[in-house]
């Protein structure tokens, strides 16, 4: 697949405003009884790749968001990301394909569910036990919310995203 400049300058860009949504949202304090929740505002672009651009692209920038996470914040942090980003993109491009019906908020439901499971099974892995749980019916409802808050935002942003995305790279944009 040959990338065009202009193509690989947006993702690039795309990828630079996932990074310092995620950085951000690090530092925001969510109170919650699990540690390491956050909102996942960077899955709102990596929502918008996937349902624009294309699987690969959303592919690319969850791989290197994943190693952006692991060069900054250690091993686990980074395997964390990637498999908790890996099985949202996952679910995302299997509704995508297989259900047409479900909207925007219950796909990101379902990735941000998709995610915390991931993230849960690798830690319980990792562990080599399986006490924590109790924390599923914790990570399933902050999931729900999370994944509706994104949905939201996803919702928001995407017109405007989408108009600078066919101005910018118009052969690229699939919509």
């Amino acid at each position: 697949m040959k990338i065009k400049p202009i193509e690989l300058t947006t993702l690039a860009m795309i990828l630079t405003a996932c990074l310092c949504l995620s950085m951000l949202e690090s530092m925001l304090p969510i109170p919650s009884p699990v540690p390491g929740v956050k909102l996942g505002l960077a899955n709102v672009l990596v929502m918008f790749v996937c349902f624009n651009i294309g699987i690969r692209q959303a592919l690319l920038v969850v791989i290197l968001k994943s190693i952006f996470v692991l060069l900054t914040r250690g091993l686990l942090a980074g395997l964390l990301s990637a498999s908790g980003g890996l099985a949202a993109l996952i679910v995302l491009v299997l509704l995508l394909h297989f259900n047409k019906s479900m909207g925007v908020v219950g796909m990101s439901i379902s990735a941000a569910i998709t995610h915390n499971l991931a993230q849960f099974v690798l830690v319980c892995w990792i562990l080599g036990s399986v006490w924590m749980i109790y924390l599923l019916p914790i990570l399933f409802l902050s999931g729900v919310f999370m994944g509706s808050i994104t949905a939201v935002i996803h919702m928001g942003c995407n017109p405007v995203l989408a108009r600078v995305m066919r101005r910018t790279v118009p052969s690229w944009y699939k919509n």
